[in-house]
């Protein structure tokens, strides 16, 4: 055996060694798993955010006066207190072609229906939420999932979001 390992096993019979190393451990731990905490809480409230952000985003498509649509863009707009600068900027980006198009058109559910090119402008728009929300949430870290493969998969019709119209 070393010397220097003879030496060093020599300091480990020491008591008050093993206390220190053990606290030494015992507060590693203990802010690795604080700092855990503080991320899985961030998360979900963040998962929670991005909930009811979908739910607005999805409701814009259903309000039937200036009002309605206020109440909902303002629940909305709560994502800048947690969202990731990403999330809001899709979000308004979404929020722009509504407006264009809301303008332009009384029944937004209806126009979607007719005009295919419209339609899939907000799938992308839509798609583009999600696949920012998803990367500030970090799902899953090797994940293959880019944004044109969620343009090309998110479909509004296919989810049935605006069946029944």
């Amino acid at each position: 055996m070393s010397t220097g390992l003879k030496e060093f096993l020599e300091v480990l019979k020491n008591p008050g060694v093993i206390v220190f190393i053990t606290g030494l451990v015992g507060a590693v731990t203990y802010l690795f798993q604080d700092w855990r905490k503080r991320v899985s809480d961030r998360n979900e409230c963040k998962r929670l955010l991005y909930e009811e952000l979908l739910e607005n985003v999805f409701g814009l498509f259903y309000v039937d006066t200036p009002l309605d649509r206020s109440k909902i863009v303002t629940k909305i707009e709560k994502s800048w207190l947690f969202g990731s600068d990403e999330v809001l900027k899709s979000c308004y980006k979404f929020l722009d072609l509504y407006d264009r198009t809301v303008l332009s058109e009384s029944n937004i559910r209806k126009t979607l229906k007719k005009d295919e090119h419209l339609r899939h402008e907000f799938e992308e728009n839509l798609a583009l939420i999600f696949f920012q929300m998803r990367q500030d949430l970090r799902v899953r870290k090797n994940s293959k999932i880019d944004e044109e493969w969620a343009k090309k998969v998110l479909k509004i019709y296919k989810w049935g979001a605006l069946l029944g119209e």
